[in-house]
């Protein structure tokens, strides 16, 4: 008599598409209360989609925006991660559109000269982040962390132009490979500093991924022989 396998190759793949849709991502959404609406829980947003972003809000125009809250990750739990800027307050285009376009719809207006976005107590040992800006197509801003230095020259308005929203060096940059606490310095040449928001992504899948990658070819393979 022929034993069925206890899981099949099709529910292995589906666990192990599972397990990567859910990599641990904290995306934080800067957002001026009473204009642009905010990020819902459940809307997927940004360059690595997730969902449950963090609004971090000012109650309006011209007044500093709310770092001290707690932060959660993709799937709502809760975080050790602190947020700390060196100045920022609450700018917006006041229009709306699809949850990519939110996340540019408000943004913190940074002061001139080199400014800071401070990431601390990050939950995971290595990591990328994404930090995304735009202004009126005239924004150039170089983003630096130790060593590494990006140049983002802003040369359209998301909101006024068609999706893709996501341009490497012109509407976001991205740090790889980071670890421990993080200090960002930003310094504007053209068009001040407007951030829109970052995404901090753990860039080590969590153990059960590569168990369930190594696992999924030899399901496959038992399911050809039960089939041949």
């Amino acid at each position: 008599m022929k034993m069925n396998p206890p899981i099949s190759a099709a529910l292995a793949l589906s666990l192990l598409a599972a397990v990567n849709a859910h990599a641990a991502i904290i995306s934080v959404n800067y957002d001026v209360i009473g204009t642009t609406p905010a990020l819902a829980p459940a809307d997927i947003a940004g360059a690595v989609p997730a969902a449950n972003w963090n609004n971090v809000e000012a109650s309006a125009s011209g007044q500093a925006f709310n770092y001290g809250i707690t932060y959660v990750d993709n799937l709502g739990s809760a975080t050790t991660l602190t947020v700390a800027a060196s100045s920022g307050t609450g700018d917006t285009w006041n229009t709306a559109g699809t949850p990519d376009d939110i996340i540019f719809g408000d943004k913190s207006n940074f002061a001139g000269g080199t400014q800071t976005l401070t990431l601390s107590d990050v939950p995971y040992a290595l990591f990328d982040v994404y930090i995304y800006s735009s202004y009126w197509g005239n924004e150039v801003v170089s983003f630096t962390v130790g060593a590494t230095t990006h140049i983002l020259s802003n040369t359209f308005t998301p909101q006024n132009t068609p999706d893709p929203n996501f341009v490497l060096n012109d509407t976001y940059v991205k740090f790889t490979g980071l670890s421990g606490d993080v200090v960002v310095s930003m310094e504007p040449t053209t068009g001040g500093l407007h951030l829109s928001g970052f995404q901090i992504v753990d860039a080590i899948p969590e153990p059960s991924t590569f168990f369930l990658a190594a696992l999924a070819p030899a399901l496959l393979l038992i399911r050809r022989r039960r089939s041949a």
